[in-house]
């Protein structure tokens, strides 16, 4: 049956504006890909299909324009593309300088089913471009481009496992210009990369389920690199023509979760959960013999209850979390600098919608505001 959804995210962070969706936002995020859930499987575990979708998405709070959403049986695209650009000119002492920028972002995850087999391609980046002039006339010009694509497919283990396994690269590149457009740097660094994991997800009932999922790898998108404990630029030197590879970004990421439905009749479920993300990187700064060591585990206990009542569900989750961070520099085996952090909190996240009929949802969610928070952020 074919649904019409038009909804809003709230925007966590880059990479989730495209990868959680409503519900699953109410819910808790630690649970996405094991709660059964369409509009987040499409992103966590694409090779889900089942429904026809076509959808537009729009956040109030952002200004990041409309998502996109088109899906059938055959061939799906979930993507989000937007720029900005901003002009400024000043009066100094020596005259007048202007700064110049654009800018272009994108996200899109592409679907194909080809013989009960589904074969993805992401793609997100990001392009900038600044250029500078004064009234001596001399202008500089800043280049930077950061894309990531990479392909996942997804093979059959028994009734309930399914294989991923993600290939990619990312390429960054950054130049530079001065006067007569003379190139002061121009530096390439391509990273391959890829993940592997087991899924499994036992679902009877839509109210009772069990799943868990398990991968290791390197990261797989330009937010994941972006967000690393060091910069990956740290490790190229400032010469005005180099490149360099760097295979998964010199750092191991591993992900585990798990997660319980039991039912509260047949209108609702509790759900409780176990999540652990950890990231190790090791890296060198250029021209140094300075090492750099980056670690971070996150272990998390979410809890999560969806209840319907008539026409209307509601939604609420909640989380206690663990954090642990370990920076280390050191050079010829001298520790330079040294941090350790230990961090105890929770969180919580609820949502309320009405499906007055098979084919219409609406979503009501909160969002935090310097005054509370602000039941503002809403989806169809």
């Amino acid at each position: 049956m074919n649904r019409l959804l038009i909804f809003s995210l709230i925007i966590i962070c880059f990479a989730n504006a495209i990868e959680y969706s409503h519900r699953i936002q109410a819910l808790g995020t630690d649970f996405a890909g094991l709660i059964p859930d369409y509009e987040t499987d499409l992103y966590q575990n694409p090779q889900l299909f089942g429904e026809r979708l076509v959808g537009i998405s729009y956040d109030a709070y952002s200004s990041e324009p409309l998502k996109l959403i088109l899906l059938s049986k055959r061939f799906g695209m979930y993507a989000k593309y937007w720029g900005s650009y901003s002009y400024e000119q000043t009066a100094t002492d020596y005259g007048w300088e202007s700064f110049k920028t654009y800018s272009f972002h994108f996200e899109d995850l592409w679907m194909l089913d080809m013989r009960n087999r589904v074969w993805n391609l992401y793609n997100d980046g990001f392009f900038s471009k600044t250029e500078y002039l004064n009234s001596y006339n001399f202008s500089s010009q800043n280049k930077t481009l950061e894309y990531f694509l990479k392909g996942q497919g997804s093979y059959n283990i028994g009734n309930f496992f399914k294989l991923n396994i993600t290939a990619g690269g990312g390429i960054y590149w950054r130049n530079k210009k001065e006067n007569d457009f003379n190139i002061i740097l121009d530096q390439w660094i391509i990273m391959p990369s890829g993940r592997i994991g087991i899924f499994y997800r036992n679902a009877p009932l839509p109210n009772k389920f069990s799943s868990w999922f398990i991968d290791i790898g390197g990261p797989i998108s330009t937010h994941e690199i972006g967000t690393l404990p060091y910069s990956i630029y740290l490790h190229v030197s400032e010469v005005p023509l180099e490149s360099r590879q760097i295979f998964f970004a010199n750092t191991i990421i591993g992900r585990i979760g798990w997660a319980k439905g039991l039912p509260i009749n047949d209108e609702g479920f509790v759900a409780i959960g176990w999540r652990d993300d950890f990231l190790y990187q090791q890296t060198e700064q250029a021209d140094t013999n300075i090492t750099l060591c980056g670690i971070r585990n996150t272990l998390s206990l979410p809890l999560a209850v969806e209840y319907r009542v008539n026409k209307f569900t509601i939604r609420f989750g909640t989380r206690v979390y663990y954090g642990y961070t370990y920076n280390k520099e050191w050079d010829n085996n001298t520790i330079l600098k040294q941090q350790i952090r230990h961090a105890i909190n929770y969180n919580y996240s609820f949502g309320l919608g009405w499906q007055p009929s098979d084919n219409f949802v609406i979503d009501l969610g909160y969002k935090r505001s310097y005054y509370g928070f602000d039941i503002g952020d809403w989806s169809i």
